[in-house]
């Protein structure tokens, strides 16, 4: 699934959500590419980010694997 937005957006925003999964996307030009504020137990694999990144905010036990940055 590709997610483009402007520099000012997220790709992908989670918060206050637990046991999500992000998986499979390409993710370009966003301000952050997956954030996740106060989400726990969130798995996040094989996604590509592309101009952007990855910020995990008060976010435990998640599992981060096999993404591109």
């Amino acid at each position: 699934c590709p997610i483009y937005q402007t520099e000012e957006s997220m790709g992908v925003e989670i918060t206050n959500s637990n046991n999500n999964t992000i998986e499979g996307n390409t993710i370009d030009d966003n301000r952050r590419g997956i954030y996740l504020d106060h989400s726990n137990g969130t798995t996040i694999k094989n996604n590509t980010l592309i101009n952007n990144g990855l910020l995990l905010y008060y976010a435990y036990h998640n599992d981060v694997e096999n993404n591109t940055v």
